[in-house]
């Protein structure tokens, strides 16, 4: 009789009806995240319940990373009036190619009671890939121009961005990373995106700036939507663990005893190799 209940959605009706309740320390874990996906109560996300504001995390991501100055040969092409909507058309599309790739990720990760070094960095490439798309949303909601990044009030009104971002920290606070240390990670993996596909990119708006006619420009709206299948591409093949590694090693990354008890720090810590002279950041 068990064997042919579907207990999860026993669960479900439970948390719905108030009967079960989950604390914070249960949502945290691998089966409240996914009842937060398909709950409509007791404060879980769910499509039927709005999702939270964008906090400053968010406003990291979209606001202080691809700096014209250092990573992009070129000014920062923005749309004009008539262009907007087309180029928010591309944009959306992006968001949901991300969500799904993201979820796929999500669902692989939680799938093994321990997950693999691969199903860890697949999660890590589709989180750095959605972060990457959070921050070109800044092109259509951009902030005043002595802040830069993300218009927050204005992305808070749009649902696919809302929606990315909503799991994007379903899948951060699934590795057990704290939104300090996650700070610190994006400083460092969201500028090497840049940089690496720096020149590619640059050669995609050489032909569209200066953009000072009115009119849709056919150039700017393509290279608008490959430049977003570049960023994904080269993060498709960056072994983004062995890079946190490396800033770990360095110095430039420490992670907090809470992070060193989620599922990244894990398996940071089960096979850590010592550099010589130096060794795992003590915990704090």
């Amino acid at each position: 009789d068990i064997q042919a209940r579907n207990l999860l959605e026993s669960l479900l009706k439970w948390v719905a009806s108030g009967d079960l309740k989950l604390s914070a320390e249960d949502k945290r874990g691998t089966l409240g995240q996914i009842l937060a996906r398909d709950c409509p109560r007791d404060g879980l996300p769910s499509e039927a319940t709005p999702p939270p504001p964008l906090q400053e995390t968010d406003r990291f991501v979209a606001g202080d990373v691809d700096r014209p100055a250092d990573q992009v040969p070129s000014a920062d092409p923005a749309p004009k009036a008539e262009e907007r909507k087309l180029w928010l058309g591309v944009l959306e599309a992006e968001e949901g190619e991300r969500l799904k790739s993201l979820r796929a990720s999500i669902d692989a990760f939680q799938a093994h009671e321990m997950p693999t070094r691969f199903d860890i960095n697949r999660l890590l490439v589709s989180a750095l890939q959605a972060q990457i798309t959070l921050l070109r949303m800044s092109r259509v909601f951009p902030a005043s121009a002595a802040r830069g990044g993300l218009n927050l009030t204005s992305a808070a009104s749009h649902g696919p961005t809302m929606e990315l971002a909503r799991e994007l920290r379903l899948c951060w606070r699934a590795l057990g990373v704290t939104d300090f240390t996650l700070t610190a990670l994006l400083r460092h993996a969201l500028p090497a995106a840049g940089q690496r596909t720096s020149i590619s990119r640059g050669e995609l708006f050489a032909g569209v700036l200066p953009r000072l006619r009115r009119g849709v420009d056919p150039k700017a709206l393509k290279a608008l939507a490959t430049e977003g299948s570049v960023f994904a591409a080269d993060i498709q093949t960056w072994n983004l663990l062995r890079s946190v590694r490396k800033w770990i090693a360095s110095g430039d990354l420490t992670l907090s005893s809470e992070d060193e008890q989620g599922r990244l720090g894990q398996l940071l810590a089960t096979d850590w190799t010592r550099p010589p002279g130096s060794r795992m950041p003590p915990r704090t």
